[in-house]
């Protein structure tokens, strides 16, 4: 797995600081390029019409505010890149004209970015972590590469830390082994692999017989991850997991009681217009995961 190139996209706020912290990173452990992105949506590259002559000067100084804050971010986001350079990492920032999900995702595809990282609009509290913005929601779906969102709990020092790769018996499911390998490979840290046998019953409605099948199913999986995990050359002691339940919910909750500091889980698109499906499964763990959580898009999405 080799990452060259970054994309980070920035609010200069807290949400939009949490996801250049973690962009600097990866930026510094892959020796990538690291872009950091701030939209401003004012209209000045574009005409404006003749006003009536009662309201040009209104007009006038309006357009003068707009400028000033426009410099105001510029200062602001040279700061954030100085800050970057200075722990290594290479870096460059751009002001893009327009809305912030169209100019994050049209830099990542202009620049053929291997990674793009943005902030969920999200904190650390129970209520901020269930919180998706529409900015981050629509850049996962738009950009043909992975997209890392900054949300929840977000470790300090990244090294030494643990990876939960979410994986399924799929060609896709290859996809996330390898970039959660490659994520703690990064950071020295620790991967653990969990799948899921996905199913809608209650505790109460799981009889003796369907408790028989599920076990046989992972027992079945396991075998089958075991191998693939083996030819993708992960370690033998590589942990592996094996839940029954809701999919989503069930990798938020095993990020939590492994441990995990980030989330990798995989997208149903695999190019032109499927690029926009992003499945109910990543949706989910985009707006509860307890962590940042890293959404993979196929190999072939990204040729």
């Amino acid at each position: 797995m080799k990452i060259e190139t970054i994309v980070c996209g920035t609010d200069l706020g807290p949400s939009g600081g949490r996801a250049v912290d973690m962009a600097v990173q990866i930026a510094a452990a892959t020796n990538a390029s690291l872009w950091i992105v701030h939209a401003c949506e004012t209209g000045l590259d574009g005409s404006w019409p003749d006003f009536p002559a009662g309201v040009q000067q209104a007009a006038a100084a309006l357009r003068e505010l707009i400028q000033q804050s426009v410099e105001e971010a510029r200062g602001q986001l040279d700061a954030v890149r100085e800050r970057c350079v200075a722990t290594g990492a290479r870096c460059q920032s751009v002001i893009e004209e327009g809305r912030a999900w169209e100019a994050v995702s049209r830099t990542a595809i202009s620049l053929r970015a291997d990674l793009v990282v943005v902030g969920a609009h999200g904190g650390p509290s129970s209520v901020q972590r269930m919180v998706l913005g529409s900015t981050a929601s629509r850049i996962v779906r738009q950009v043909p590469c992975s997209v890392l969102v900054a949300r929840g709990r977000i470790r300090e020092d990244p090294r030494g830390g643990r990876v939960i790769a979410a994986a399924d018996i799929s060609p896709h499911g290859l996809e996330t082994l390898r970039w959660g390998r490659a994520i703690a490979e990064f950071f020295d840290g620790h991967l653990d692999v969990v799948h899921v046998v996905g199913h809608t019953l209650e505790r109460e409605q799981r009889s003796e017989s369907w408790q028989a099948v599920f076990a046989s199913l992972s027992e079945r999986a396991t075998t089958r991850l075991r191998q693939l995990m083996a030819a993708e050359g992960l370690d033998s002691r590589t942990p592996l997991h094996v839940f029954g339940g809701h999919a989503g919910a069930e990798l938020c909750d095993a990020a939590a009681e492994l441990h995990g500091d980030v989330l990798v889980v995989g997208t149903r698109g695999r190019g032109g217009l499927r690029h926009l499906m992003l499945g109910s499964t990543a949706d989910h763990c985009l707006r509860h995961a307890p962590v940042p959580v890293l959404v993979v898009r196929p190999a072939a999405a990204t040729d």
